[in-house]
């Protein structure tokens, strides 16, 4: 995902690599694709994210988890996103 970090330097970082610090934007050619990964980002984290209720997802607001733990959240979903796969995969049927 291409992302825009304080600095201004844009960079590529896989959806695990969001919670850093330094990133403050998503930096993509075109800003409906912005708004793309934005929703497919909350998407992950709204899916996978083991959270109960809303105090749950204040305190993630005030310290998110770090890379190793959405790595963990999203394991075993991995899978479903690759291109060219089998058995079928995400949106390929």
């Amino acid at each position: 995902m291409p992302v825009r970090d304080h600095s201004g330097k844009r960079r590529w970082v896989a959806p695990s690599e969001l919670s850093a610090p330094d990133l403050v934007a998503f930096d993509a050619e075109r800003a409906d694709f912005n708004g793309a990964l934005a929703q497919f980002a909350i998407g992950l984290l709204s899916t996978h994210a083991p959270l109960n209720n809303a105090r749950d997802w204040e305190s993630w607001f005030v310290s998110p988890p770090d890379a190793s733990t959405l790595q963990s959240w999203w394991r075993d979903s991995v899978a479903h996103f690759v291109y060219g796969g089998e058995p079928l995969c995400l949106a390929r049927s």
